[in-house]
Order: structure tokens, then C-alpha cells, then sequence
């Protein structure tokens, strides 16, 4: 146990017998408490040591050292054989994608500073999710004993996170009620909250979760959303209150991940042929992007370029010679659904349903649920050629679990996209 954790505990024993004594006592208290207390060198130094001290077996503290340690173990494997490109990030929305930063020493000059909340934005499929559990390793990975604790949470996968969202999490990860009391009571964590706007959010976490004040979790705050989820006001749902009399934004930042770059392009496919040795070598995956029109423009977004990597070697013909291959957009873009349907399927599959929507996702899994998926969006698609005279684009803006229609053909995007819309399709169209 720290010295200063020490302290701590025998303030509150003196503060306990102070209650308790009567005015001789009290007296003879006081006198102790003014005299000069460095007349009394012994110090308890923190011993590294495998099982918990004599000192926490004797105040019946219980072992959460051997619980963290069993994690850390657990995360650094989790991502051992992860094709990971450190990504880059600029300071918010309308910033310039030249003015791009490393988003790893962002983060890492907030978590050194007083801030208390860290916003990460970006599209669907630009890493925010990868970049999430690649940090989470880092940290584990400089882990020592008694240091701050990375806690990575999938916002889907907890129930109601806007109350007690750290306890829920630390049961899922099996540790006791005791344990539980004894990391909220001395230890502090870092949050690395991911999925915001997949978990449905409203509510901003940090203040309903109560972090920081009197007797709460010790905490720092990393939480991820997409771009499109939020509106105009959107950091009056992250921004801490004033703690310590600073203003909100003293407390709070954002960053914006921005598309790959042509050389960070060249690093994630020399490091996916590395880990997955599949049947294309670099080469021929970079004669590809030189082949095919608008491709590179698509592999800006990481999501897609593992897309592009996975499916472009199915596309040709055994024995067949790159050169002369024919693929087309719209054949990648074909590739591209399947794949990104098989991604829904399986956030769906981590989230905390209700009755009626496990019912709903699990008979879309036993008819099909890529095929369903791709039925869906194929008469959404005409849907929309129809009502919109072959204007592709539909706007709508979502607000508390809702979407307000707004133009002339609001009717029609009811049936697809609103309040009535069903379960299954839903799935579909939120979560895919």
C-alpha cells in the first residue's frame, strides 16, 4: 500500500477514536496531533510483491492486484495478431485534414494534464473502435502495480452505462463486491468509453455516472461516437461540470480522426500481408489501387481498406493475371455489403438486447440475416430512386432515439426509417 494510502487510513482510525474518547483522551489526542510528527522517520515502503502485503491480510483489505494482473495478461493477448496503423486526428469538425496531428500523443499529453474528458469523432469504419483497444493495450502494457487502471467499455454491451457504469463493468469482468469497493475507494481509472452512439446515448456519462465528485470513481474519460450521430450542441453531452471552479472546456477536448494517408495506405497493407499472409503479396494489392478507378479514394477509410484487402484476391479467376482482371466498383461495392452486414450481425450479437429485440435479431439470424440485410437495402435503394426523383441523398436528423423527417417526402421515409418502423428492419438500418 502507498504511504499516502497509509496516511489516509490512520486519519480515519484517530478520527475514530476521537469520537469515541472521553476529554482525558481527547486531550491526550490532541497533544499527539501537535507534536512535530518527523520526530517519527519510519516509513512503510510499496513493496512489488506477488500476493497482497501483511499489512492488507491484516486490515482484511481483499486482493485486487492478482485480478489485474490476470487482465493485463488477458488484453496484451487479445490483440496480439492486430493489424493496427497508428492514426492520425485534427482538432475538430471544420479543421483542415492538413493541419493533422498523431491522435497516440494527443491522448497521451491529456492523460498527463488535468482535463478529465477526451471526445474522439469519426466516420463510420474510420478506427475509432481500433484505436480504442490499441490504447487499451498500451496502457495495460505500462501497467504497474498500484498505477491507474485502464478499463476499455463496449457502451452496447452494458446496460442503462448512463448510472454505475464502471461497477457494471468490473462485474462483467468477474471481479467480487468487495473488490469492487476497494478500487472505487483507492485507485484511479481511465476510461476508454467506445460506441456512444451505437448504445443509443443521449445522457452525458461523465455527469450521470457522477466521476469525480466526493466519494465517486476516480476517473478519466476517452469516449468515442460517430461524427453523423450528434448534433450542433453536442459537447453540452460530454463536457465535465466545473469542477475546482474551472470552466467546462478547461476540462474537456476533441479530436477528429482523418482518412489514411498515401503513406500510412502503404504501411497497413505492408502489415496486413505481414500478419495474415494471404494469397496477394504488397505489390500486387498497390498495382490494384494504380488498376482499379476510385479505389484509392476508398481505402482512405480503414474499414474499407480491410474490405478491399480481404475481397479483392476473390475477385479473380484462378491463374488469372492482375493486369487483365475486370473488377469493377460496383463489384467491390457488392463484396462490400456482405461484409459490412456480417459486421452488424456481430456488434448486434455483443449488445444488451431486450426480450423483444433478441427475438427480432434471432429470427433474422435463423432466415438469413446477410440475405435479409441486402433485401432490405435493395428496396430502400428503389424506395428512394423512386420518391426522390433520383436524388440519393435522404436527410433526416436523430434526436433521442428518434428521426424527424424533414422535405416534401417525409411520408415515405416513415415506412423505412421511423418510430414504426420494425424490429428487424431496424437492426438493419441503425446498427448496419
Amino acid at each position: 500500500m502507498a504511504y499516502s494510502n497509509q496516511a489516509a487510513v490512520a486519519e480515519d482510525m484517530v478520527r475514530d477514536l476521537e469520537s469515541k474518547a472521553d476529554s482525558q483522551e481527547h486531550s491526550f489526542i490532541q497533544a499527539c496531533r501537535q507534536k512535530d510528527h518527523t520526530l517519527y522517520p519510519l516509513r512503510i515502503a510499496s513493496l512489488s510483491m506477488a500476493f497482497p502485503s501483511l499489512l492488507d491480510r491484516a486490515q482484511n483489505r481483499p486482493d485486487v492486484e492478482g485480478q489485474l494482473r490476470q487482465l493485463r495478461k488477458q488484453r496484451l493477448l487479445e490483440q496480439a495478431n492486430t493489424v493496427y496503423i497508428p492514426p492520425q486526428a485534427k482538432v475538430g469538425l471544420q479543421a483542415s485534414d492538413e493541419s493533422r496531428f498523431q491522435l497516440l500523443e494527443k491522448v497521451k499529453e491529456f492523460l498527463r494534464s488535468e482535463q478529465k474528458v477526451f471526445l474522439l469523432l469519426g466516420d463510420p469504419g474510420a478506427g475509432k473502435s481500433t484505436f480504442s483497444r490499441a490504447l487499451d493495450r498500451d496502457l495495460w502494457d505500462a501497467y504497474k502495480k498500484d498505477g491507474d487502471i485502464s478499463l476499455h467499455i463496449n457502451l452496447p454491451a452494458i446496460e442503462k452505462p448512463e448510472h454505475d457504469m464502471i461497477a457494471k463493468q468490473l462485474r462483467k469482468m468477474e471481479l467480487t463486491e468487495p473488490q469492487i469497493r476497494e478500487l472505487k475507494m483507492h485507485r484511479k481509472f481511465i476510461l476508454i468509453c467506445d460506441g456512444y452512439d451505437e448504445s443509443q446515448q443521449t445522457n452525458n456519462l461523465y455527469t450521470t455516472n457522477r466521476l469525480n465528485e466526493p466519494g465517486e470513481w476516480d476517473a478519466k474519460m476517452i469516449i468515442s461516437c460517430r461524427t453523423e450521430y450528434l448534433g450542433i450542441d453536442y459537447r453540452d453531452r460530454f463536457q465535465p461540470g466545473d469542477l475546482n471552479h474551472q470552466s467546462k472546456s478547461a476540462q474537456f477536448q476533441e479530436a477528429v480522426m482523418t482518412p489514411f494517408s498515401e503513406s500510412q495506405i502503404e504501411d497497413y497493407i505492408n502489415e496486413y500481408v505481414s500478419t495474415h499472409q494471404p494469397l496477394w503479396e504488397a505489390k500486387d494489392y498497390k498495382q490494384a489501387l494504380d488498376l482499379i478507378p476510385s479505389l484509392k479514394e476508398l481505402v482512405k477509410n480503414p474499414f474499407l481498406m480491410t474490405l478491399s484487402l480481404e475481397v479483392m484476391p476473390r475477385m479473380m479467376d484462378p491463374g488469372e493475371h492482375l493486369s487483365s482482371t475486370h473488377v469493377t466498383k460496383v463489384g467491390l461495392y457488392d463484396h462490400f455489403i456482405e461484409h459490412w452486414l456480417e459486421r452488424g450481425k456481430k456488434r448486434l450479437g455483443e449488445k444488451k438486447l431486450n426480450t423483444q429485440s433478441k427475438a427480432a435479431f434471432e429470427s433474422l439470424i435463423d432466415e438469413g440475416f446477410t440475405r435479409n440485410g441486402i433485401d432490405f437495402l435493395k428496396k430502400l435503394a428503389v424506395a428512394i430512386y423512386r420518391e426522390q426523383d433520383g436524388q440519393p441523398i435522404v436527410e433526416c436528423s436523430i434526436h433521442v432515439s428518434r428521426i424527424i423527417k424533414r422535405g416534401k417526402h417525409a411520408s415515405w421515409t416513415r415506412a423505412w426509417m421511423g418510430d414504426n418502423t420494425s424490429q428487424r428492419s431496424s437492426f438493419i438500418w441503425s446498427d448496419c
